[in-house]
């Protein structure tokens, strides 16, 4: 499955909060639309301000890296 990186933005009270995620390739997602995340139902609605690049989903590496030996870890 297809993923592409996007940058959502939500304006709370407190200011504009924003996230970068990614999200499965769908030709309803694009800027400027709006969208709800599944995972996150009560965060409410969320602007999609931009695209960036796709890639096999099975592709992207996820964790801090924290299943790497200590020896190549970047963590002080």
């Amino acid at each position: 499955m297809q993923g592409v990186q996007t940058m959502l933005q939500q304006k709370t009270e407190r200011g504009i909060h924003v996230k970068i995620a990614w999200l499965p390739v769908d030709p309803r997602v694009k800027p400027g639309r709006e969208i709800t995340l599944k995972d996150e139902p009560e965060s409410g609605q969320w602007e999609v301000v931009a695209q960036y690049s796709r890639q096999d989903m099975g592709d992207l590496h996820r964790g801090w890296g924290l299943d790497l030996p200590k020896t190549q870890r970047t963590e002080w």
